[in-house]
């Protein structure tokens, strides 16, 4: 679903099936965002942030869950979260604080 919501706003996605292929993607493509849910075949997305942050401490994120709560003990500062179930505009909004500001 996040997907269709990005590509139809306009934006560029590469989408991965699993923690594996979005490392593989992370790791051979510049990336300026990564929409990564919780809960996500092969590890956990907080876990698949901390692998991508060790080769690249500037990736900026934003976490979907259907339980934020599990993710207030580990979300690094700056890092955003999108509560499940969500609305079109709450993603949207939160993929554009999310990324860097042209003309900074």
């Amino acid at each position: 679903m996040a997907v269709g919501i990005l590509v139809e706003a306009g934006y560029r996605v590469r989408a991965a099936s699993d923690s594996a292929a979005a490392l593989a993607i992370l790791e051979s493509e510049p990336v300026a965002l990564t929409v990564v849910d919780y809960a996500m075949p092969g590890m956990s997305g907080v876990e698949l942030v901390r692998q991508a942050r060790s080769k690249r401490p500037e990736l900026r994120v934003v976490h979907v869950t259907g339980n934020p709560a599990l993710l207030e003990p580990d979300l690094p500062a700056g890092d955003l979260v999108v509560a499940k179930p969500y609305r079109t505009g709450a993603l949207l909004g939160a993929v554009r604080n999310a990324l860097p500001r042209s003309g900074a």
